[in-house]
């Protein structure tokens, strides 16, 4: 049967005994559209299939199974049926079937021939096209039986010529069921080869997945980490702000002391118990008798304090840093040498500005300047001050220096006592200060070529008295620890 006839006895069946598309598949284990397209001849239902719809519509299994029919005019009167039944996995199964024993020897291959009918006319020699698991062989049907026709004398050629058809038949659709499942396995196997991809891409996607989330998770603890590290900076933070309010508070208090100290402290000597002399130097001088002076104070080992002027310090600044390189230490006496009674206390202290900045900027870095000597003794002749003079001075953060042995007003002043003769030379300034100088003493000397010419012999000469000389602080410091902090000590200070 063909596969329209075996779609209408499913469709006639079907209807006859009350079945749904949908309720048949349910019975015979298909799809609704799968009985559709019997129905319609689109499909044809395999031998388990059309077993099972023989059973639920009542009918034989032939005619719910497709057949393919190669019909070939033997004889105007006669046909041969060749039927090749599709079953669902094996080989087509091939039957013979002439109506009449045929002349010559017979095989258990070759069954009986059954006639039929003469095709209508112009329908001799229809090949209906196979079906099912039978492949397409193009114009071999028909060339087939136009050999028939011309060889219908023998039956045995005949005989031969129809095996030699069908052989070709079954090969043709044994190879198409090779093909098909060949490519069907190697549509497996491409959707299997698919499917680990997709399989390998998930695994890589969750591996992915996993490591943002510890990513994340990691993240999620640094910061939080973090977050306590900062509150504990914070928290830090906060307190040192408060000890360093509480310690500038405590500095404050102490500047407040320390200047209403350096206001009330002048310093003119230091107690006669300490054996040291300070020696300072100040006022005027060339660049040789300034390096012959500092060369002196470097080969005898000595320091002391030193007091240029600010033009000064800007005209010889690589002298007055290496002298501090060498241990001495710099004193304030304004940046030009200004009396403190002839200016305004607002120029004062502009003066004594001037000359730290000038100070710093021979030394390239800050300098923590202590003292500050009245150029020509201005106002200190009392050896006390005026207090608005002290105030400033103690506002800057200096404290007063004066002196208690000098040469000027000694030896070169006019209106002075001359003690060493009209002419005094180096020999008289050494003398003079050798001999006045007592313990705790404070010298004070110029960078003029004669009093730097008595510095070698003025230090040898306080040595061989016993008397060290030092710095203005080295002295203070002294007397301060024999007192026990108490600067003034025994020694001359207002």
């Amino acid at each position: 049967m063909l596969p329209v006839e075996v779609g209408s006895v499913i469709r006639t069946r079907r209807e006859r005994i009350g079945l749904t598309q949908g309720g048949l598949g349910a019975l015979v284990g298909a799809a609704p559209n799968l009985v559709d397209q019997w129905e319609w001849g689109e499909e044809v239902p395999n031998r388990d299939e059309g077993q099972r719809l023989a059973d639920v519509l009542g009918v034989p299994l032939d005619s719910v199974i497709a057949r393919l029919e190669v019909i070939v005019d033997l004889q105007p009167s006669q046909e041969l049926l060749i039927e090749i039944v599709a079953p669902p996995t094996a080989p087509p199964a091939v039957a013979l079937a002439p109506a009449e024993p045929a002349p010559g020897p017979s095989t258990a291959e070759v069954a009986p021939l059954v006639p039929k009918a003469a095709p209508p006319p112009g329908d001799q020699h229809d090949i209906r096209k196979p079906i099912g698991m039978v492949p397409t062989i193009g114009d071999f049907p028909k060339k087939l039986a136009a050999g028939v026709r011309r060889g219908s004398g023998d039956s045995h050629w005949m005989i031969k010529a129809i095996a030699t058809a069908l052989v070709a038949l079954l090969i043709a659709a044994t190879v198409a069921s090779w093909m098909a499942r060949s490519s069907s396995d190697a549509k497996v196997k491409e959707l299997e080869q698919a499917a680990a991809a997709s399989v390998a891409a998930i695994d890589s996607l969750e591996s992915e997945r996993d490591r943002l989330l510890a990513d994340l998770e990691s993240s999620a603890a640094q910061t939080e980490r973090e977050r306590v590290r900062a509150d504990t900076a914070e928290r830090r933070i906060r307190a040192a702000e408060q000890e360093a309010e509480r310690v500038q508070s405590e500095i404050d208090a102490i500047t407040e002391e320390n200047t209403f100290l350096r206001k009330a402290i002048v310093v003119s000597s230091a107690s006669n118990a300490v054996d040291q002399v300070a020696l300072t130097i100040g006022d005027g001088g060339t660049r040789q008798s300034i390096m012959t002076a500092l060369t002196t104070l470097d080969e005898m080992d000595v320091t002391a304090t030193l007091f240029p002027t600010g033009q000064g310090l800007d005209a010889f600044g690589e002298l007055w840093a290496a002298a501090v390189d060498r241990g001495s230490e710099l004193g304030n006496s304004t940046y030009s040498s200004v009396a403190a009674t002839d200016v305004s206390i607002d120029q004062l202290a502009v003066e004594m500005e001037q000359w730290q900045t000038a100070v710093e900027a021979a030394l390239d870095r800050e300098y923590p300047t202590r003292w500050f000597r009245p150029p020509y003794l201005a106002g200190f002749v009392d050896l006390e001050g005026p207090e608005d003079i002290r105030s400033e001075i103690a506002r800057q953060g200096l404290i007063s220096a004066l002196w208690d042995v000098e040469t000027y007003f000694a030896l070169f002043s006019p209106v002075g006592p001359q003690v060493g003769g009209s002419n005094p030379g180096p020999r008289e300034v050494a003398a003079h200060v050798v001999r006045s100088a007592q313990p705790g003493s404070v010298v004070v000397l110029s960078f003029s070529e004669v009093e730097v010419a008595a510095l070698p012999v003025i230090i040898e000469g306080l040595h061989e008295r016993g008397l060290e000389p030092v710095s203005l602080t080295d002295l203070v410091n002294a007397q301060e620890e024999m007192f026990e902090g108490d600067v003034a000590g025994g020694g001359s200070g207002a």
